[in-house]
């Protein structure tokens, strides 16, 4: 997160271009990211943006022209002036919820509208077609508001993430469960629901053309939903290559994802605008390595298992990837790097992804706290030829250190090993520095690239 909102022009014969850069978010209490975009209404707002600095920004022709302040002010607790979520109410007003707890209306640079009543932060605002306003939270709750007024508490049975207006008074949500839902919020019943994922739901969008819901998760996937009756029929289903943030179905009918990886993919279904094949196959590729990855995550178990030509292992992750088989399997002390090159080896996938694979299997050694043998040795003579000082993300100030000709991805993996807490996600970064400072060539990346 760089707190920088990147604007994209319609594509040009050769691809899409190089986005505007929109720069006016900044680090607050140690922390970055934008977290919610919304379009303009009117001439004067092509863009509204908001993050973690409690900024929530009006931009006009590539220029910063309000900046609406309000959330977190006069409240006590942490990070209570983050603003986590932009929407609009079907008159045009901007909505938006914090984890102040509330949600706010905005005409122009004016607040109309305070809404008070969650007891977690707000995640996610919707306003609904017939008037009413939406709001999901880590409560577990949905509020349907009316005149600033909450008229409804529906229970979600789940931190709520994402909200999507259905038409008229019905609504969509998404969350923690990994479960879409249908709501009549008039009635305040639950007309329709489908599980999709193991992992979170995290970004919800309606094609106004089509009706289809188009649901992202924390695993990559995009679910195209159809409403039928009472029920949520499958109609397509997206891999992307990082956590699905947010969604928004275009003018034209294609669907755009913001991704995790720093990306956004977009999806159409017109033959005329899509990318080079070659393109395309790249792309499925990658996305195939992160769905086998987070599969392999999702569906750890423990125990001898039958593994390969290893016979059994004392830790299995069986993987169902469309019709193939998978099995993830190591035994107690294994190196990670070992366990990825037999993973690779034996399902036929694509060398060019072993970076992703051994940060995978480390994260997943890590949360089953499991032993990683003896770890780094110990250098003759005292010193390394290097050591420097880091911060990872978690704030921890610590030395790394190394012998010229290390390997930079073993030394990474011996460093979150002695000092525990480290994220998979880190790594690629740990290993560009050790590059860097080491003057050797630069190995393949360990995390996918934009498609």
């Amino acid at each position: 997160m760089d707190n920088v909102v990147r604007l994209y022009g319609p594509p040009e014969q050769g691809g899409w271009a190089e986005p505007q850069l929109l720069f006016g978010h900044e680090q607050r209490a140690g922390v970055n990211g934008v977290l919610a975009i919304c379009g303009g209404t009117d001439d004067t707002v092509d863009l509204v943006s908001a993050g973690r600095d409690g900024k929530i920004i009006c931009w006009h022709k590539g220029n910063e022209s309000a900046n609406l302040k309000g959330h977190g002010e006069g409240v006590q607790g942490t990070n209570v002036h983050v603003v986590s979520c932009l929407g609009r109410s079907c008159d045009g007003r901007l909505l938006s919820g914090g984890w102040d707890k509330t949600v706010r209306a905005w005409q122009g640079q004016t607040q109309v509208a305070l809404m008070v009543g969650h007891d977690i932060a707000v995640n996610a605002v919707a306003g609904l077609d017939n008037g009413d306003i939406a709001s999901g939270s880590g409560d577990q709750t949905i509020g349907i508001w009316r005149d600033s007024k909450k008229t409804r508490s529906l229970a979600a049975r789940n931190v709520v993430r994402a909200l999507c207006s259905c038409g008229g008074s019905l609504l969509a949500s998404g969350g923690n469960d990994g479960v879409v839902r249908i709501w009549d919020t008039e009635a305040g019943t639950q007309l329709a629901e489908r599980a999709i994922s193991s992992a979170y739901v995290l970004a919800l969008a309606r094609c106004a053309e089509t009706g289809e819901l188009a649901a992202g998760t924390a695993a990559g996937q995009v679910f195209v939903l159809a409403l039928e009756g009472t029920s949520l029929r499958e109609v397509e289903r997206l891999q992307n290559c990082g956590e699905v943030f947010g969604l928004a179905f275009l003018a034209n009918g294609d669907l755009a994802a913001a991704c995790g990886d720093s990306s956004c993919v977009v999806w159409s279904r017109s033959p005329a605008r899509s990318a080079p094949k070659a393109v395309r196959d790249d792309f499925a590729a990658q996305a195939k390595a992160v769905a086998v990855a987070h599969q392999a995550s999702a569906g750890a178990s423990t125990g001898p298992a039958a593994g390969g030509a290893g016979g059994s292992y004392e830790f299995t992750y069986p993987v169902d990837f469309g019709a193939q088989k998978m099995t993830l399997s190591w035994n107690r002390g294994e190196e990670p790097k070992q366990v990825a090159e037999r993973f690779i080896c034996e399902n036929g996938l694509d060398a060019r992804h072993m970076g992703d694979v051994i940060s995978f299997v480390m994260q997943t050694m890590q949360q089953q706290q499991l032993g990683y043998g003896a770890g780094a040795q110990a250098a003759t003579g005292g010193r390394k030829d290097f050591e420097y000082p880091v911060e990872v993300a978690d704030g921890r100030r610590l030395t790394i250190s190394w012998n010229r000709g290390e390997d930079p991805q073993e030394v990474a993996l011996n460093f979150a090993r002695q000092h525990g807490g480290i994220a998979a996600n880190e790594l690629p970064d740990i290993v560009s520095f050790i590059q860097q400072v080491s003057g050797g060539p630069a190995a393949a990346p360990m995390t996918f690239e934009q498609a």
